[in-house]
């Protein structure tokens, strides 16, 4: 019978037994608190799933901070056991309002800097046109 020491756990499989410290697992380390067992390494450009993000340093500033937390008017996506999430600045459209004046309407013409879209499409007696915009789509 094998016994493995403090911080490793005994393996079976038709290799035969042997033991794993948290170190042996890709992308984690040995909890050094009371609780024990293996934690998620933070920094290291995989997620697994513990964190909200993971950039691959601990940089705070950068969208993804040194407790792998999305920092606030940051958006982060693409980490995975393979790959480390990209971060970008949430920072909505410009948007620009020309209006022009006939005896009979207004005609007001909204610009914006990038692509938005329109969520929801209103026309009340055709006298108002209501839209819900958005912007900063990560999928366009």
């Amino acid at each position: 019978c094998m016994k493995c020491f403090p911080k490793a756990f005994q393996v079976h499989n038709s290799s035969g037994t042997y033991c794993l410290t948290c170190s042996d697992y890709f992308g984690m380390k040995d909890n050094t608190g009371p609780e024990g067992g293996c934690i998620e390494i933070c920094g290291d450009g995989f997620n697994l799933g513990t964190f909200q993000c993971d950039d691959g340093n601990n940089v705070n500033g950068d969208g993804c901070n040194s407790e792998c937390m999305i920092e606030e008017n940051y958006r982060c996506s693409g980490g995975s056991s393979n790959s480390k999430d990209i971060c970008v600045e949430n920072i909505p459209p410009k948007g620009n309002l020309t209006l022009s004046f006939d005896s009979e309407k207004v005609i007001a013409i909204l610009t914006f800097n990038e692509k938005v879209n329109a969520l929801n499409y209103y026309n009340a007696l055709d006298d108002v046109t209501i839209f819900e915009i958005i912007g900063n789509d990560l999928n366009s």
